[in-house]
């Protein structure tokens, strides 16, 4: 459980904090005032990092703030470490709690630098030699490193990356869906997912595990699990002359660091916007608002936004293109080429993060969660400087979000000028193909769904009759169901209407497509079926 909120801190603030929180445990366990204690021990502190977050503490203690709370403005504690000390001052312990913390942040800093037996290396190196031996010699792809790490100049971490490039090899020549990095108490666990069961591959030591995990990790640009919501990363490699792609995903667990990788089915990418299944005329309406690089554009929906704001930033971004992007805003794989700016766990923080951004003068800026009023009005005003601007809401449809914006006091004027596009996003769950038929259907069968156009009858829609691959339910993995609204287009039925009259905030968009009517295409190009298209439609009407 760690205690400290960054993956790899510095050691002299990691020590630092260790001695500055026992020293105020130390003397609150004296009956030293609170507020005294916090600015003795802020006034004592010999890291500059580790002061200035005390005396933070001690500014909002004085503001009548709890200890805890005052504690999680700063980035001194890891959530965990936030919650035994939110306990601790409920229940008067304050000074016990503060010392174990301490004790135990020192105890994970000597066991972390702590160089291990020359034979433990020597023993884990053989091991990984041996694992990569007995796979790469069949199924190995090249992984490289997104940057030139020191540490992967060592001989674990090579013989680390070539087990991972094995295990990717070995992975796409089976067609598995997923493989998984495990640990446990003794041992790490090495399985793949093929025709919907986990099969073991592997099983190392936890300290093979560990080297194995971090070296999937580096080779998709994924974050350690710990201190952020999202430990996304994309694996891109070639076998054969076609390109696979991996999303992976790094988390914490009590044993050390488990690792999955998803494979996408062939033809799918996450990098780009014509590989996400956008439909032709949305990837033109799409790419026709990006294209402009101003105005603000909004991705709407409950899934699937992560993988299109990623696919937007690729592109976009490029190294000609300023692109910085809140680090509170990340929920996924991004871009190289795009800059992650930390911003403080504030309440306020989000807002005042975009006016530090704009000091930077990006191209383009990821903004995060316009739920904020004050975060949606400072988008808008970076959007109005001539800025692309990306952010999404958690909402069901366009209307929702125009709505959204407007009842967090957007003038309205504003709106209509800085709105470039909204993409609305939605996931429906592909039929299977190991198991897929047709079936003929009639437009009774899409009754709660829009026909594009007229269709002859009968027609064909495809089915899973269900089979071991997706675990009998007839489907397996998810296509995207986009609607895309132009708002800024030379068209001027594109634009924004009627929002004076209307609290939903009317779109007029005669000439597009509906959410409905993208869902009933994909149930007629035979992605998906119609009774999932119909629940994911329907899902967004009875919310």
């Amino acid at each position: 459980m760690p205690m400290f909120p960054s993956d790899e801190p510095q050691n002299s603030s990691l020590l630092a904090a260790a001695r500055s929180l026992k020293q105020l445990g130390t003397l609150l366990r004296g009956r030293v005032p609170i507020l005294r204690a916090v600015t003795v021990t802020a006034a004592e502190a010999s890291d500059p990092v580790v002061r200035m977050a005390l005396e933070a503490v001690a500014r909002d203690v004085e503001a009548g703030n709890s200890v805890w709370r005052a504690f999680a403005g700063q980035e001194l504690l890891s959530p965990s470490a936030l919650e035994l000390l939110r306990t601790a001052e409920e229940e008067g312990a304050l000074d016990t709690e503060l010392t174990l913390i301490a004790e135990y942040i020192a105890e994970q800093h000597s066991a972390a630098t702590a160089p291990p037996p020359q034979r433990a290396r020597d023993d884990v190196l053989a091991e990984l030699d041996a694992a990569a031996n007995a796979l790469a010699h069949e199924h190995a792809l090249p992984l490289a490193p997104p940057s030139a790490d020191a540490r992967a100049a060592t001989p674990e971490a090579r013989a680390a990356a070539r087990l991972a490039a094995a295990l990717i090899g070995r992975a796409a020549a089976v067609e598995a869906e997923e493989l998984h990095i495990d640990p446990r108490p003794t041992q790490t666990l090495v399985r793949c997912r093929v025709g919907g069961a986990l099969r073991e591959v592997l099983v190392l030591s936890p300290e093979a595990g560990r080297l194995l995990a971090a070296a999937m990790r580096s080779a998709s640009g994924a974050q350690a699990g710990g201190r952020t919501a999202a430990y996304e990363g994309l694996l891109r490699v070639e076998r054969e002359g076609l390109p696979v792609q991996a999303t992976v995903a790094s988390a914490s667990s009590p044993h050390g660091e488990k690792v999955t990788a998803e494979f996408l089915p062939p033809g799918r990418r996450l990098d780009r916007l014509d590989g996400l299944g956008l439909l032709t005329t949305e990837l033109g309406r799409l790419k026709e608002s990006l294209h402009r690089r101003k105005g603000l554009v909004v991705i709407a929906g409950h899934e699937g936004k992560g993988a299109m704001l990623g696919a937007i930033l690729a592109e976009v971004s490029s190294p000609e293109v300023n692109t910085i992007a809140l680090d509170l805003s990340v929920t996924g794989w991004l871009p190289p080429h795009v800059t992650t700016l930390r911003v403080p766990r504030r309440r306020s923080a989000p807002a005042s993060g975009i006016q530090a951004a704009m000091r930077h003068s990006p191209d383009v800026l990821v903004a995060g969660s316009l739920a904020d009023p004050a975060v949606a009005q400072a988008c808008v005003g970076a959007a109005r400087d001539g800025m692309l601007v990306l952010g999404w809401l958690t909402v069901d449809s366009a209307q929702d979000a125009v709505a959204r914006l407007l009842k967090g006091g957007m003038p309205r004027e504003e709106l209509l000028s800085t709105l470039a596009c909204i993409v609305v996003c939605a996931l429906a769950r592909g039929v299977c193909p190991r198991c897929a038929a047709s079936w003929p259907a009639t437009a009774a069968d899409l009754r709660g769904l829009e026909l594009p156009v007229p269709l002859p009858e009968p027609f064909a829609v495809r089915r899973g009759a269900g089979c071991p691959s997706c675990r009998s339910t007839g489907y397996r993995g998810y296509v995207g169901v986009y609607q895309v609204l132009n708002c800024q287009s030379d068209n001027p039925s594109h634009h924004l209407v009627g929002l004076e009259g209307n609290p939903s905030g009317l779109l007029n968009n005669p000439d597009g497509r509906s959410l409905s009517q993208v869902a009933c295409i994909k149930v007629l190009q035979g992605e998906t079926s119609p009774e999932e298209a119909l629940r994911v439609v329907q899902s967004r009407t009875t919310r």
